[in-house]
């Protein structure tokens, strides 16, 4: 089992967006926004158009790849480039992967993001997502939100008795009479962990991830940073529920405990 990690500072917010063909309403540029509403469409599936270059402005680290909120089919297939220029692959020439990573029940991308870890950061201005959908049935592809960021992933991973939840947000009622009255919403995924044994500096980590993010930033939560399969199914972009205290229980060990919410 691969360890777990947690990834923030999204870039996509910041990033001007170029290249593709996206609506004029629902442009690419809308990647960076953070509510889901604000999708960015292509105007029909051709590779053509579904494909976009981020530019940071200058060269930022990033080791972390998320498509959230999509309507990628099932033969989808994704590649990520990151360049000096733009769209160049000089610093990560990435190949074609698949969009999903395993057999779901529904293919549903508002319920799995496609996430994709680097073995190492890389340092470049430019990323370039490629999708290839086809014969997306919508005849488009849309994305709801972009993650570009780089984080942390512990030498030694989370302790085990890890919890993988779920939060749902339906109403159920009755009227007097016993009628069941069911207002259906989304169901949220959620992660509690415990990491015992961080060193000084991955303790100085976590404790920026904190200071930074709060809880009302944007953190990835990966499970297995090199099993893209498990990321898929319990991996997603989230915030921290509460910001629970950097403990020092041993001579240099830090340990900090997790709860993340789906956003």
């Amino acid at each position: 089992m691969a360890n777990i990690g947690l990834f923030w500072d999204n870039l996509a917010d910041a990033a001007s967006y170029i290249g593709g063909s996206w609506e004029s309403a629902l442009p690419a540029s809308n990647v960076g926004v953070r509510g889901y509403a604000d999708a960015a469409r292509s105007t029909d599936a051709l590779t053509t158009s579904t494909k976009f270059t981020a530019d940071h402005g200058s060269a930022k680290s990033v080791r972390a790849l998320a498509l959230v909120a999509h309507n990628l089919s099932a033969d989808a297939q994704i590649r990520w480039s990151r360049g000096t220029t733009s769209g160049g692959n000089e610093v990560y020439a990435g190949s074609w992967v698949d969009a999903w990573r395993f057999t779901p029940h529904t293919y549903n991308g508002m319920r799995h993001a496609f996430i994709w870890i680097l073995d190492a950061a890389t340092s470049a201005r430019y990323d370039t997502i490629e999708i290839d959908d086809t014969t997306n049935a919508d005849g488009y592809v849309q994305i709801g939100r972009l993650f570009l960021g780089s984080g942390f992933v512990p030498e030694v991973n989370a302790q085990y008795g890890l919890q993988d939840g779920l939060r749902d947000l339906s109403g159920i009622d009755r009227s007097d009479s016993g009628a069941l009255w069911v207002t259906a919403r989304r169901t949220l995924r959620t992660v509690s962990f415990l990491t015992p044994r961080l060193t000084l500096s991955e303790g100085d980590d976590i404790h920026e991830l904190q200071r930074v993010c709060g809880t009302s930033q944007e953190v990835l939560y990966v499970p297995e940073v090199s099993n893209t399969a498990a990321s898929q199914r319990y991996g997603f972009l989230g915030t921290m529920d509460d910001l629970s205290p950097l403990e020092y229980p041993h001579y240099r060990n830090r340990a900090a405990g997790f709860r993340l919410t789906e956003s």
